[in-house]
């Protein structure tokens, strides 16, 4: 297993046999999930959109190129998303103010005065170590935490632990969103995938 450590940071992604320098900050990645949410927008806009926001210069000329690209840079961010369970209970947009806070808190940190400067990677690594007194941790613990099994004792525990599930709820978790972001690229290799196949025959 690779120590992160002792590598670098990646601001450059190769992919078939050219090299793109990336955008690859914190608050470039949250706009291209959110774009991605944007119903009144076409698939292919999506694409362009955040292949605009994440890479510097010029892009792929066909569309199946830049889609494997933006498939390669979301691998390169994100990795297997399958392993980050975790995100189901916390939303980066809907927890917002409870990040911001918790950042300020713990390291010092102003997040929007690191906007264009702190690495996704960075910023995933100093979110993962967050205090478990921030409100932003005790919010997520609250999500996390499993009913327990009602007995003649706790029914008062239950009750409000319930109430405080509901007053913290998530209305679509991230984890949602990364795999609509995901799905929805898939989807489009697969249609055009599908064309190319047509146009042989």
């Amino acid at each position: 297993m690779e120590n992160k450590l002792c590598g670098k940071l990646p601001y450059k992604i190769e992919h078939h046999g050219k090299l793109y320098k990336l955008r690859p900050y914190f608050n470039i990645v949250l706009q291209t999930l959110e774009v991605q949410q944007q119903d009144w927008l076409t698939e292919q806009e999506k694409i362009e959109i955040s292949l605009s926001r994440l890479v510097v210069g010029r892009l792929p000329k066909k569309i199946d190129d830049r889609i494997n690209l933006l498939l390669a840079i979301y691998r390169l961010l994100f990795g297997d998303s399958e392993n980050h369970s975790w995100l189901k209970v916390f939303d980066f947009a809907q927890d917002a103010d409870y990040i911001y806070a918790a950042f300020m808190e713990c390291y010092k940190i102003d997040l929007y005065e690191q906007q264009g400067k702190l690495h996704w990677n960075q910023f995933i690594s100093l979110f993962s170590g967050l205090s478990e007194e921030t409100r932003l941790m005790k919010i997520i613990s609250i999500r996390a935490k499993p009913i327990p099994k009602r007995t003649k004792y706790n029914a008062e525990e239950i009750s409000q632990l319930l109430k405080l599930k509901q007053q913290f709820a998530l209305k679509v978790s991230d984890d949602e969103r990364m795999r609509t972001y995901a799905n929805g690229l898939k989807k489009i290799a697969a249609i055009l995938g599908s064309m190319a196949k047509d146009e042989k025959n």
